[in-house]
């Protein structure tokens, strides 16, 4: 396993390339731009993993909520945004 850092823009959904199995860290940001920490076995094949930012005072359907799973919440010049990954 090594700890990989994947880059990403804001929007509502984020699709991201990473090994099968990859466990989510953290999401930060660093030097303003926005990342995620995961875990991955660079020896396993590539999926997709689905993730959906929300802001901070925005509406989210309640059947939309029971399928993600919250891994940080971050500050980005006056945006607060929550990410979660689709399951």
């Amino acid at each position: 396993m090594i700890i990989y850092k994947y880059p990403f823009s804001i929007r509502d959904y984020i699709s991201i390339a990473m090994p099968q199995g990859a466990e989510i860290l953290s999401v930060q940001v660093q030097d303003r731009g926005t990342f995620i920490w995961a875990a991955v076995d660079i020896n396993k094949p590539l999926e997709n993993k689905l993730f959906r930012l929300i802001g901070t005072g925005h509406e989210i359907d309640s059947l939309d909520y029971k399928s993600l799973k919250h891994i940080g919440t971050f500050q980005l010049t006056g945006f607060v945004g929550h990410l979660f990954e689709v399951l």
